[in-house]
């Protein structure tokens, strides 16, 4: 969560000039899905709580403890969700970016795609109430957009463009 915070505190200083909209837009999404993550942790830890006085318990109490947990496995599940779909969705905007600005090569661009395709296999496994598609089609999404990053910034990271710009101009007669 912390490290997605600042991921998106990085991106909106180092984007800001060449596309502010979608620079914030993507900033405020990383936050957010941060955030969800820190509220998430803090809900495992109640879960953890409520299954300890499950077990500590009997009767009444442990129904009482049962009742609340199915409760807050609701909410955490929900919170999970929305994380990741901000997540996804700031990344996408980060690839957009990046493509636009042609801060990578245009085969990186894959990514992005088989991840939008994950997230389509996802909402159609969800509307068709098939928990394996649905299942399928997130873990796809959250790999296609992991893998952008990886491949992305190893060829921001590595200086791929001042490689590409170095040999272009090294093979233009001056």
């Amino acid at each position: 969560g912390i490290g997605l915070i600042v991921a998106a505190a990085g991106l909106t200083r180092a984007f800001r000039e060449r596309s502010p909209m979608l620079t914030h837009l993507s900033g405020a999404g990383l936050a957010a899905a941060g955030t969800l993550t820190l509220v998430s942790t803090a809900l495992y830890g109640t879960f953890a709580s409520l299954a300890d006085d499950y077990v500590a318990s009997e009767g009444a109490v442990a129904i009482q403890a049962s009742a609340n947990a199915r409760t807050l496995l609701l909410v955490l599940s929900s919170t999970n969700a929305m994380g990741a779909l901000l997540a996804v969705l700031s990344i996408w905007g980060l690839a957009l970016l990046a493509a636009r600005e042609k801060l990578v090569p245009g085969w990186i661009g894959v990514f992005p795609l088989i991840s939008a395709a994950g997230a389509a296999t996802g909402i159609v496994g969800s509307v068709t109430s098939v928990s394996d598609l649905e299942w399928l089609g997130v873990v796809i999404a959250l790999l296609g957009v992991l893998l952008w990053l990886i491949m992305a910034g190893g060829w921001i990271v590595l200086g791929g463009n001042a490689r590409r710009d170095g040999r272009a101009a090294a093979a233009t007669p001056a």
